[in-house]
């Protein structure tokens, strides 16, 4: 699925959803709580055999969140976000058959 405006805001929703008080807590690293997600996904690689890593490959798909002041980021993975449904492809659209002249 491609990434879109609507799919940030249901990012945002299912991670509001599993946080306490339903809030950011402030960066471990410079104390500021202002968090924005990435515009886009990111796609770690996972592979038992470094030297042979196949991008394609198995992977944690997530989503980065980013620290606003010092960019402190964090990926959260989006199976576990409950939104494994963002990671099926998008139906292709079927050619309308000609019509008999």
């Amino acid at each position: 699925m491609k990434y879109t405006p609507a799919i940030k805001e249901r990012i945002i929703t299912a991670l509001t959803g599993k946080l306490p008080n339903q809030r950011l807590g402030p960066c471990a690293l410079c104390g500021t709580a202002a968090w924005f997600p990435s515009d886009g996904f990111v796609l770690i690689s996972v592979t038992m055999d470094a030297p042979n890593l196949v991008f394609g490959g198995p992977a944690l798909p997530s989503i980065a969140l980013i620290c606003s002041n010092c960019g402190n980021t964090h990926l959260l993975n989006l199976k576990v976000l409950g939104l494994e449904e963002l990671l099926k492809p998008e139906p292709q659209a079927q050619p309308m058959p000609e019509q008999p002249k």
